[in-house]
């Protein structure tokens, strides 16, 4: 299975990206939203987890922009803002599901599995 991590925070990302990867998933690591948009339109992912919070663009924003070119790729967001957030962002139809940090990594898990498709999306490149 491939994921796109974005995060703007590498003390983030990093730790996020190794734990991704001892479930056995390869990961794709991204610190500029911008970017990780522009990479969407030219490679498939089976799964997107995001920041919210990052500089130029948030992760609804993000999600959005993945979902116009990708529809069926689900998107994650991770957040450390509170319910009331969560409340709010989990009715938007781009995102598949909101995880508060610093998430557990069994709950991260059981998220992914809920979300991806059984059958793995790969890439375009050939």
């Amino acid at each position: 299975m491939r994921i796109l991590v974005v995060d703007d925070e590498p003390q983030v990302l990093e730790p996020l990206v190794d734990l991704l990867a001892v479930f056995g998933y390869r990961c794709t690591p991204m610190s500029d939203p911008h970017e990780a948009a522009d990479f969407c339109a030219t490679h498939d992912f089976d799964l997107a987890i995001v920041d919210y919070s990052m500089p130029g663009m948030d992760g609804l924003e993000l999600a959005r922009r993945i979902r116009s070119v990708s529809p069926g790729t689900p998107v994650v967001i991770l957040t450390a803002f509170g319910e009331t957030f969560f409340r709010r962002q989990e009715r938007e139809p781009e995102v598949a599901a909101v995880l508060q940090k610093p998430v557990g990594s069994l709950h991260l898990r059981a998220v992914i599995q809920r979300v991806v498709p059984s059958e793995p999306r790969g890439s375009k490149e050939s």
